[in-house]
């Protein structure tokens, strides 16, 4: 289901996205089809279950299974958390008492959700930044500059490039329901301060608005909250990543 079912710009509120347990289970299950689409990830099987949802991922992805925990269970059994996997927590929401003391904390981030057509965009920066040849995004993944980008339907890649340097980058994926996901936006050290992840933000709005596409989610570090604010996202909670050990 997409995230608001009949979609309003006038009435839009982000904060809908989060106010009720079924509208923070569509919104997770949203994030997740379109993260998975952003990493070619969308054959990975999606289970849902009472804390939120676990998914079981292809090869590629440096992890097999990542638990999305939007709601705290009364309780889960061991075998379904297996040592090794992630587990991302969204909220409030805790963690079944079996499994306390065996979390390795891995990053602490934020949801965020926008209105892509309240977001900044310009249409002349599509051209210059969506890498969507072989031969582009081939002379990408070369460079080693940004984690790797596997071609899909679903996913599409952009970057700055300073001098024939890879400068900064960033992907989306779209989900089935028309929904957005973007994620590795990222400027290497020596290009960061001159507003390169601002372009690659107006960049993807544009082509994301041909697309018709409505809402725009993503995970944001605590470094680049502010930017994503200042483009207009909304923080709908906090993110706490963590390892089974």
């Amino acid at each position: 289901m997409p995230l608001h079912s009949s979609f309003d710009p006038d009435r839009f509120q982000p904060h809908d996205a989060w106010v009720t347990p079924s509208a923070r289970r569509q919104t997770i299950r949203a994030f997740i089809d379109g993260y998975c689409a952003a990493h070619d990830q969308s054959a990975a099987a999606v289970s849902a279950f009472t804390y939120g949802y676990a998914v079981h991922f292809q090869p590629g992805m440096g992890r097999e299974f990542e638990h999305f925990v939007i709601e705290t269970p009364a309780s889960q059994p061991d075998e379904t958390f297996p040592i090794g996997a992630w587990v991302t927590r969204f909220g409030q929401a805790d963690l079944p008492p079996e499994l306390h003391g065996h979390m390795q904390p891995l990053i602490d981030e934020h949801l965020m959700l926008a209105d892509i057509g309240a977001l900044p965009h310009e249409a002349a920066l599509i051209d210059s930044t969506w890498l969507r040849s072989e031969h582009e995004i081939a002379a990408f993944n070369a460079s080693g500059r940004f984690p790797g980008f596997a071609p899909n339907p679903r996913a599409f890649l952009f970057s700055v490039k300073i001098d024939g340097d890879f400068a900064a980058a960033a992907r989306y994926g779209i989900t089935t329901d028309g929904d957005i996901v973007i994620d590795r936006v990222a400027t290497a050290e020596e290009y960061r301060r001159r507003g390169l992840a601002s372009q690659l933000l107006s960049a993807i709005a544009a082509h994301a608005r041909r697309a018709n596409a409505r809402n725009a989610l993503l995970i944001s570090s605590h470094a680049g909250e502010p930017l994503y604010r200042r483009a207009g996202f909304t923080n709908l909670a906090p993110v706490a990543v963590a390892k089974i050990v």
